[in-house]
């Protein structure tokens, strides 16, 4: 996880969290990590738009497939990245695309289903204040 710290340091949504109070946000939201080989699907399109991803390291292409099969790569994202925020975060019930891994990855993912009781926690731990300032992620994840 220390090289891990690393990389989630430069994420846009751990902006302005220290450094020591990155695990304990990790683990009130519940993320897990996973690593896939080249040409693994993380996030199938169709399936249920409830992760928040972040790219550890490696990197991951986000595919549409058009009604015709053709595949086209709209976005490619490396370490620090985020996909499937926009999906996960409005409540969509379905994702419109697919997160494929180009190389090994390793992909740290935020269940959205939890994060409302879980903001409330680190409220109540003090990681975030009242008006949820403190942290970027949480007020990125609340909105």
């Amino acid at each position: 996880m220390e090289g891990s710290l690393e990389v989630l340091q430069g994420c846009p949504l751990f902006d302005g969290i220290a450094r020591e109070d990155i695990g304990t946000v990790l683990q009130c939201l519940g993320a897990k990590t996973s690593r896939y080989g080249k040409g693994e699907t993380i996030i199938a399109e169709g399936e249920p738009a409830k992760y928040v991803g972040i790219v550890l390291s490696g990197a991951v292409q986000i595919v549409q497939v058009d009604y015709f099969g053709n595949r086209s790569i709209v976005a490619g994202v490396g370490p620090a990245g985020l996909f499937g925020e926009s999906f996960a975060c409005v409540g969509a019930a379905s994702a419109p695309v697919s997160a494929v891994a180009a190389e090994p990855a390793d992909y740290l993912g935020v269940d959205r289903s939890g994060l409302s009781v879980e903001i409330g926690k680190l409220r109540r731990l003090g990681l975030i204040d009242a008006e949820g300032k403190r942290f970027k992620i949480l007020k990125k994840l609340e909105s």
